[in-house]
């Protein structure tokens, strides 16, 4: 996965006739911020995602078991 700073430290080779480098650099300037608000909200989304998940898990146990006790009631 390319990194914020994978962008921000890329070297391209200079050619003779090659695109003007001052807006290369601004373009990749550019790039690298929206591309670390992306990446850090990516991680953000993840990181929730990973304790909704556990909280979704236990509460599915939580549901097991007193559909346990709710059975033994009933007997």
């Amino acid at each position: 996965m390319i990194t914020p700073n994978d962008i921000e430290n890329k070297q391209f080779k200079r050619a003779g006739r090659g695109y003007a480098a001052d807006e290369v650099d601004e373009f990749l300037d550019q790039l690298t911020v929206d591309y670390e608000k992306l990446y850090r909200m990516n991680r953000e989304q993840t990181e929730k995602i990973q304790a909704l998940t556990k909280a979704v898990e236990y509460y599915q146990g939580l549901e097991d078991s007193l559909n346990k006790a709710l059975v033994l009631a009933e007997k």
